[in-house]
Parts: structure tokens; C-alpha cells; sequence
């Protein structure tokens, strides 16, 4: 039990103050991250996954994370002006998808520490590509890819919350697909 509490909440085998509030700001990004999935309507969503991410910045910071904080940063302003669902300042979303994208890409080159940064990059694109669709299936679809690649890094970095936070939003992509594209698209064929 000692060595799980230690997982959770230390860093390098060591439970100190500060490790436990670095853990603690992840944690929190789990809770908003949760939060969001059990909102109606899609501002909702886009507003408590915002906030998640930017939480999730401050955390990876912390850790020592920085293309990771820095890209859910980027992530985190796309989620805003995506939330706004039509042209923000008279840009149109497709270009304001175009720039986030290569403002992701810039900021993943710039702040490049190992191999484990293409995966940061990766699933930054990704996200935010999914996120900016108007097709919840397409969105769905798009994010399951997403995941896996946040997983691996956020084991390099032991960032156990946001490894548990993925694996909740995995789960509830995998639910919603089920719930919403298969059971319905069987339902329309009888």
C-alpha cells in the first residue's frame, strides 16, 4: 500500500510536501476532466475540458513537463475559441484550426526535450483537430487516437493522474460510440 500511496502522490520514491501538491494539481485535472464528460451540451464539454487542460498545464509544468504544459497551453486557447462555435474576431474556425495547428506544431519543435515529444505533439494535434469538428462521430472517432499516445507520455513523466484521466476519457469515448454511432446507425438500419 506504502509503495501505491508513493505512485500517487511522490516523486523519484519520495512523498514530500511539495510532490503531494504537485500530484494534487493533477488530480484536479482529473476531476475537471470528469467533470466535462457529464455535461449536456457541447459549451459545456469545451468549457470544463478547457479548464481541465489548462490545470493540466500548470501540472506538467510543474513536473518538469514543458512541451507538454506548453502545448496544452495552445490546446487550451483552441478549446476557447472553438467553445465560441462560429468565427471569433471575423476568423473563420477552419482558419483558426490551421493556426493552432502549426502554433502546436511550432511550439512541439521549440520545445523539443526526447523522442517522447512527438507523442505530446501528436496527441496535442489531434485533440484539437477532433475538437474543432462539428460531427460528434467524427470528434469520437478522432480522439480514441489521442489517448494512448498522452498515456505513454504521461508514464515517462509519472504523471499518474493524467495517465487515470486518459483512461477515463478512453472509456467514455469507447461508451459513447457504442451509445450514440453503433446502437443508433443498427437502430436506423431495422
Amino acid at each position: 500500500m506504502k509503495d501505491f500511496i508513493i505512485q500517487l502522490f511522490g516523486q523519484n520514491g519520495v512523498i514530500t510536501t511539495t510532490s503531494v501538491l504537485i500530484q494534487s494539481v493533477g488530480w484536479l485535472a482529473l476531476i475537471c476532466s470528469a467533470i466535462s464528460f457529464q455535461q449536456k451540451k457541447r459549451l459545456g464539454i469545451l468549457l470544463w475540458q478547457a479548464t481541465a487542460t489548462l490545470v493540466s498545464s500548470i501540472y506538467l509544468f510543474l513536473l518538469g513537463a514543458r512541451e507538454g504544459a506548453y502545448l496544452d497551453l495552445l490546446s487550451f486557447a483552441g478549446k476557447m475559441v472553438f467553445s465560441k462555435g462560429g468565427a471569433v474576431l471575423g476568423i473563420p474556425l477552419s482558419v483558426w484550426r490551421i493556426v493552432f495547428l502549426g502554433a502546436m506544431l511550432a511550439a512541439g519543435i521549440l520545445t523539443w526535450a526526447d523522442i517522447f515529444s512527438l507523442l505530446a505533439i501528436l496527441a496535442s494535434c489531434l485533440s484539437l483537430f477532433a475538437l474543432s469538428m462539428k460531427n460528434p462521430t467524427h470528434i469520437r472517432i478522432i480522439s480514441l487516437f489521442v489517448g494512448p499516445c498522452w498515456i505513454v507520455y504521461n508514464w515517462v513523466y509519472h504523471a499518474y493522474p493524467s495517465i487515470l484521466m486518459e483512461c477515463i476519457a478512453l472509456t467514455s469515448i469507447v461508451i459513447a460510440i457504442i451509445r450514440y454511432d453503433i446502437r443508433k446507425k443498427k437502430e436506423n438500419e431495422i
